[in-house]
């Protein structure tokens, strides 16, 4: 197998990876991989894929509020992103925490 071959290869399973539901180490078992090697190629396209992405913004949100009633608000807020990333957070959540998560991901 060529470099690009294998490349294309580990590529492959990182994406069929990323739209699944599943951890690394279930999905490397169904597929006969090695869980350490299939760790090892997604750092390593995640790495490249860092250096090579564009620069992201940060998109400022307004957020409008109806009146006030009585009923407390118990919904949350999700927050899903590419790469199948999904965040949910319950109303009364950690401002602090959810801007280190934030910027983590970004």
């Amino acid at each position: 197998m060529t470099r690009e071959q294998k490349h294309q290869y580990w590529l492959n399973h990182i994406e069929a990876w990323q739209a699944s539901d599943l951890s690394q180490t279930e999905y490397a078992r169904r597929h006969n991989l090695s869980a350490k090697t299939f760790n090892y190629h997604k750092r390593r396209h995640c790495k490249t894929t860092v250096e090579t992405r564009p620069v992201q913004s940060v998109v400022p949100v307004v957020v409008e509020t109806s009146e006030v009633s009585d009923v407390p608000n118990t919904s949350g807020i999700t927050l899903s992103m590419p790469q199948g990333i999904k965040v949910e957070l319950e109303s009364g959540f950690d401002t602090d925490c959810l801007k280190r998560l934030l910027e983590v991901l970004v």
